[in-house]
């Protein structure tokens, strides 16, 4: 009997610091805001990159956003962030993109046009792409001390570009 009452005991104490570590470590966090939509991008004469939406919604030009519009222009996609002064700095956006995939020292990474994605691949989709382009679903997001990397949901071969014939 005494085991048994030892036992809820311990249960007892471990939920409650499991329920005090998690409430703990949400109050860290900034509340993320969800977007979803087309990626719209504003360019200047000299087709710099001015300015950033997801439907409505107003997007920092940091690096990540500077990403998602050399990215995304044109597509749909869904990403989360913080807002301040009403414009969303990204931590998360979706991506369906054809990139050159490159063995890297730990994995791979992934180039869409001037940006370059190390890739989080858990199920090794990318191994037979090295040094090939792919059609490539998932979510770049930053990890640890705001690295930047494609967690990797699918890999295809990527579609063949339309010649052109006069």
């Amino acid at each position: 009997m005494s085991k048994s009452i030892l036992t809820v005991v311990l249960a007892l104490f471990v939920a409650s610091m499991f329920v005090t570590f998690t409430a703990s470590a949400r109050e860290g966090r900034p509340e993320m805001t969800p977007a979803k939509g087309e990626v719209k991008v504003a360019k200047d004469d000299k087709g710099e990159v001015t300015g950033v939406k997801i439907g409505d919604q107003e997007i920092v030009l940091d690096e990540m956003g500077k990403d998602l519009a050399a990215t995304m222009a044109g597509k749909k996609t869904e990403a989360a962030g913080t807002v301040a002064d009403g414009k969303l700095a990204l931590r998360r956006f979706s991506v369906e993109v054809v990139g050159k995939v490159a063995k890297a020292e730990e994995g791979f990474t992934v180039t869409v046009g001037k940006s370059t994605f190390k890739a989080m691949d858990r199920e090794n989709k990318l191994e037979a792409f090295d040094g090939k382009e792919a059609l490539i679903t998932g979510a770049v997001m930053l990890g640890r001390e705001n690295a930047k990397m494609l967690m990797v949901r699918d890999a295809k071969e990527a579609p063949k570009k339309e010649e052109k014939t006069e």
